[in-house]
């Protein structure tokens, strides 16, 4: 996959992208925190600086998704 800065993109691809990093990297520390059954997406959205809605767009299965998302991006590196 292209990194968000791959001059190659489209400023809002890597818009795009550089947002879906953000709520990942926020995920992370919060699951990281709190584990995952006191995780809230309120919380992943606040520490993420996005609306809560803003994360069902990019993760529409909901704390889930996020959650297997932050597992695949730690197991490829």
């Amino acid at each position: 996959m292209a990194s968000s800065s791959d001059p190659s993109l489209s400023r809002r691809e890597r818009e795009r992208r550089r947002r879906r990093q953000a709520m990942l990297d926020a995920a992370r520390a919060v699951f990281a925190e709190e584990g995952y059954a006191d995780a809230t997406l309120d919380e992943i959205a606040e520490r993420a600086e996005f609306g809560k809605g803003t994360l069902y767009n990019y993760f529409e299965g909901g704390k889930e998704e996020l959650f297997l998302a932050v597992f695949d991006e730690a197991s490829q590196g």
